[in-house]
């Protein structure tokens, strides 16, 4: 297994992490980048084995930042392509509607949806040669995009009495990000259907405790990650532009 890390620069000069994990052969090993980001805490903790992990820092508001980490990854993958990407950028403001901005939502927008849709556009050719070179069915192991989402963006399930629900109401520009990233994603899996060989899901972690989820959520960073290391290797065909959790389970849109 070989991993990249690919480095988000916000263009309000915070920094989340992305993860683009090369998975040579099948197997059950993660390895997520660490961050000195505001919104994410460092996570050393996941990244105790040691390997060499070439990285490239890249505003994702910026076409060719995007392209020049495409560019990097491709030296580093060659003809094996790139087997798994994980859009896992993300950020948030706090602002309710009766106070929302223009800029708040274009803010959320620009990073939590626009971003995401074009670093896949970017690494699709790469993702195109590692499915290529195998013949199985669908799967992480031989070409797939997790696009890290939330249930803050499932209509489905706002409701007055759903859990965080007042919370999630005072970060609305977040939660119409996530919604459309949602959509943007499903309508890309819907598009990549003729494509052989590359698989698209949508993954909500959890309430997970980063500087982003704060202190009040309920899941440690480890125990989010290694429900998503469990999970991985079961999608299959079926879950191809699904939205699920952690474990694997369908979140309604």
């Amino acid at each position: 297994m070989a991993l990249i890390s690919i480095v988000y620069r916000l263009s309000n000069r915070r920094v989340v992490s992305s993860r683009v994990s090369v998975l040579r052969n099948q197997t059950n090993v993660f390895h997520p980048a660490s961050s000195s980001s505001p919104c994410s805490r460092p996570l050393h903790p996941l990244t105790s084995h040691t390997m060499a992990a070439p990285s490239a820092a890249a505003d994702i508001t910026k076409a060719g930042d995007i392209q020049n980490a495409r560019r990097i990854i491709e030296d580093s993958v060659g003809e094996k392509g790139l087997n798994l990407l994980i859009n896992n950028a993300g950020a948030v403001r706090w602002q309710s509607f009766n106070d929302i901005t223009e800029e708040n939502l274009l803010f959320h927008f620009t990073t939590n949806t626009v971003g995401p849709v074009m670093v896949l556009k970017e690494m699709l050719p790469l993702l195109r040669k590692s499915a290529a070179n195998k013949t199985d069915g669908l799967s992480v192991s031989r070409s797939a995009v997790l696009n890290i989402s939330s249930t803050a963006g499932s209509i489905t399930t706002l409701s007055p009495s759903s859990p965080l629900g007042t919370d999630y109401l005072k970060v609305m520009g977040y939660r119409v990000s996530k919604s459309a990233l949602n959509m943007a994603m499903k309508v890309a899996a819907l598009t990549m259907t003729n494509e052989p060989g590359i698989l698209l899901v949508n993954m909500c972690p959890g309430w997970v405790k980063t500087n982003m989820g704060t202190d009040r959520a309920i899941l440690d960073v480890w125990d989010s990650v290694s429900d998503i290391i469990k999970t991985l290797p079961t999608l299959n065909e079926s879950h191809h532009g699904t939205f699920l959790d952690r474990h694997g389970n369908t979140i309604p849109y």
